[in-house]
């Protein structure tokens, strides 16, 4: 549709966004800016046809005398300079094409637009998830519509971590419009609980701004069966007096989701009565104040379970039979003493007895000891 323009308006800057060269210029504009075609003018000839990407023309404006014929939506600045400013507002994806301005000396300047169109957003959450680990996870759907040039879609978690997903449609209208869907889609694992994410939509290398931004969803519920136990001897709180050898305690440690429950059981697969009374849970700990010779051969399990299974551990008590093990440090040292003082005792005792053998008096038979080389006489 055409419109008689009576008056013609000054313009107060040229947007040209890059220029080439005078007779080629390319010319980049988002959508919804003001786009600005400049050609020579001598006054008295003007001809601007828009060629679009199929190669259909279609004439803007011819001028051969005042007043002018425009296109509808269009608009005309003064002459300035023998230059003329042919514009309009709100740019959109039909202004894209090659602009040919032919001016009474049948000059021709060229002039090629790109229409940049950001894309339509739309974000979709599943909502809360809780899921198995080892499954896989649908957390949302983003897309990005009517763009060009054609966006990309990538998630990112709270710290920062890049995940792709799974494009789901990719398509281009024949207004050259281009559009994506995109599924991000995780396998489970304990690594990913509580974790978030947002739809980063890029757009010509940039991430896109919008209502989708800084929308995470919600925190990633995983549940896992129990790992096996690890079963852990730790020392005994010690007292005065006390001795560590008459204590024993052990841990067990073992995660899952939902939080798992602890128990122990203590057998002897050798005896069929076995007495573990002196023995005492406390969650996953379990201990003895006084070690017995009979625990020597004990079995002690530990079990882990939660809704989603079981899991357990065993660990064996082995106790010397040693006269030496079955005593304590202390009571090690009173029997060395106590040996060495009777080992002490004994020597002395010895060495006394034979002392008194050697200092000992020799008593004679009554009679007269006989002269040196006679007989004595009785």
């Amino acid at each position: 549709m055409l419109k008689i323009l009576s008056s013609i308006t000054l313009c107060h800057v040229f947007l040209t966004k890059s220029v080439k060269a005078l007779n080629e210029k390319r010319l980049f504009y988002e959508s919804g800016d003001e786009l600005s075609i400049i050609c020579d003018f001598d006054g008295v000839y003007l001809d601007l046809r828009r060629v679009d990407e199929n190669g259909r023309e279609n004439t803007l404006l011819t001028i051969t005398q005042n007043p002018f014929i425009v296109e509808e939506g269009w608009n005309i600045d003064k002459k300035i300079a023998d230059r003329l400013r042919f514009w309009k507002e709100n740019a959109s994806a039909s202004d894209k094409g090659t602009y040919i301005c032919t001016n009474a000396q049948r000059r021709t300047e060229t002039t090629y637009v790109t229409i940049y169109i950001r894309p339509e957003i739309k974000l979709t959450s599943f909502g809360e998830i809780e899921i198995q680990e080892g499954s896989k996870a649908r957390i949302a759907t983003c897309s990005a519509a009517n763009s060009n040039p054609a966006a990309e879609i990538q998630w990112r978690d709270r710290n920062g971590k890049i995940f792709e997903g799974k494009v789901e449609n990719r398509s281009t209208a024949e207004n050259g419009l281009s559009s994506v869907k995109n599924t991000l889609e995780v396998d489970a694992s304990k690594s990913l609980l509580g974790a978030s994410f947002e739809c980063v939509v890029l757009h010509r290398s940039k991430a896109v701004s919008g209502a989708h931004s800084g929308q995470f969803s919600p925190a990633l519920k995983i549940t896992w069966e129990p790992t096996r136990p690890v079963i852990s001897e730790i020392a005994p709180l010690l007292e005065d007096g006390e001795e560590s050898a008459d204590k024993k305690s052990f841990e067990c440690s073992s995660s899952g989701s939902p939080e798992v429950d602890f128990s122990w059981r203590l057998f002897n697969p050798n005896k069929t009565a076995v007495d573990t009374s002196h023995w005492k849970v406390t969650g996953n700990r379990i201990s003895t104040e006084n070690v017995k010779l009979s625990d020597s051969g004990l079995n002690i399990e530990c079990i882990s379970q939660n809704s989603l299974g079981r899991a357990s551990s065993i660990t064996l008590l082995e106790i010397s039979t040693s006269w030496l093990a079955l005593i304590s440090s202390s009571r090690i040292t009173m029997v060395v003493i106590l040996i060495v003082s009777l080992t002490l005792l004994l020597c002395l005792t010895i060495l006394l007895f034979r002392c008194a053998k050697n200092h000992r008096t020799v008593v004679y038979k009554t009679g007269t000891q006989a002269a040196a080389g006679k007989e004595a006489q009785v």
